[in-house]
């Protein structure tokens, strides 16, 4: 009987948009004559009373129903189709005819995409986060990513996922519910993988989750310890530097002098700066120069904490060394934008937002602050001492 009754409800209440408007007006119109008709004396007389004031109520409440139907049919007539298929009873599925199915198909993984594979309720959260959690965040919240996740609900897998519930009737968006293991992966992932992996097979990241997340006999389901065991394997098997996050240097300057300009950099300027990691893990090198400049593990996370003016001064040594072609100073390799994101992820708790970060590297931002005389000194005669001459 409920199967009959939720198809019954399809075609007519969700007929058309006119229809689904005007379902509940029509209700409450049925109500509002039945009360005038069944208590006509109360409604006339002069005292005021409980059916004469549910009339004024309802008479107000159709008045407004009517100025407003208008805008709602034109609202709706953008997301009709959306309201009327974005769910349905799994038993009633077999009495729609083909292209009611293929509606219902295209309508519920849109569904899933905006509302259970939606992680933009987190970037808040995430905002003082280390900047590859949030490279991560915006890659599983990208439509692809969502695309691929679902991919395997075809047409056909999606008639016999609904087929087999036909005994265990209920709401096609009940077992399809996406959003419970989707967040649940995203928070896996951000605890284990290592801020390398996301930097430098975030592909890798993504296979894991898809593989993962499946459709099982009650509903989608994560693999949580799958998911874990997969994101400890591309954790241990990240071999290439992805140059995406790595300033790309002078082909003929070494890491050894690179590492050697920073050096005398950070001794003056900041504390504890390991050039030779830095070197080796924004620079992209793979091969060493001495023992002495090896990095151990160049997929190491390496950041450090600084202060709004020593990120500023970091920036402004940075762009020294564009301006000295130590850094290659062209907008294709190493744009304002990149430069950012490398400084975000060096730097643990970065205090300056990005935007602020990007205009910094900016060559029309006019009040970007200038390397320290002193510093721009010992820098130069660095420069001058152990890189070939151009």
């Amino acid at each position: 009987m409920k199967l009959y009754y939720n198809y019954f409800i399809f075609k007519s209440v969700f007929h058309n948009r006119h229809t689904l408007l005007l379902f509940f007006p029509a209700i409450g119109t049925a109500i509002f004559l039945h009360m005038i008709i069944t208590n006509f004396d109360k409604v006339l007389s002069n005292e005021m009373n409980i059916e004469k004031g549910l009339t004024i109520f309802f008479i107000m409440a159709f008045v407004l129903i009517c100025k407003f139907y208008i805008r709602g049919l034109n609202k709706l007539s953008q997301t009709f189709n959306a309201v009327k298929y974005s769910n349905f009873y799994t038993a009633t599925f077999k009495l729609f005819r083909e292209k009611e199915k293929r509606l219902f198909h295209q309508y519920v993984l849109e569904s899933i995409i905006t509302k259970d594979l939606n992680l933009e309720k987190f970037v808040k959260q995430f905002e003082n986060s280390p900047k590859w959690q949030r490279i991560l965040l915006n890659e599983l919240n990208s439509d692809s990513f969502k695309n691929s996740l679902i991919s395997e609900l075809d047409f056909p897998r999606f008639k016999s996922e609904v087929s087999q519930r036909f005994k265990k009737s209920g709401w096609i968006r009940d077992y399809l519910n996406y959003r419970t293991p989707f967040e649940r992966a995203f928070f896996i992932t951000s605890k284990y993988a290592t801020e390398s992996s996301i930097l430098n097979n975030i592909a890798g990241m993504k296979e894991a989750i898809i593989k993962n997340i499946n459709i099982a006999n009650n509903g989608v389901q994560l693999d949580a310890k799958g998911l874990k065991e997969d994101i400890l394997n591309v954790n241990n098997t990240v071999k290439e530097v992805n140059l995406k996050y790595r300033m790309i240097l002078n082909p003929m300057i070494t890491q050894k002098q690179f590492a050697l300009i920073l050096d005398g950099y950070g001794k003056e300027s900041l504390n504890n700066f390991k050039a030779a990691r830095f070197s080796a893990y924004f620079g992209g090198f793979i091969k060493y120069d001495t023992p002495k400049y090896n990095c151990q593990n160049i997929f190491l996370p390496y950041t450090m904490d600084l202060s709004k003016d020593e990120i500023k001064e970091f920036i402004a040594l940075l762009r020294f060394l564009m301006e000295r072609n130590v850094i290659i100073n062209d907008k294709k390799v190493n744009s304002d934008l990149k430069m950012a994101d490398i400084v975000e992820i060096f730097i643990e708790n970065c205090l300056l937002s990005s935007e602020t970060i990007r205009r910094n590297f900016s060559e029309v931002f006019a009040y970007k602050k200038a390397l320290h005389q002193d510093t721009m000194r010992k820098v130069n005669s660095i420069i001058d001492r152990y890189l070939p001459a151009s």
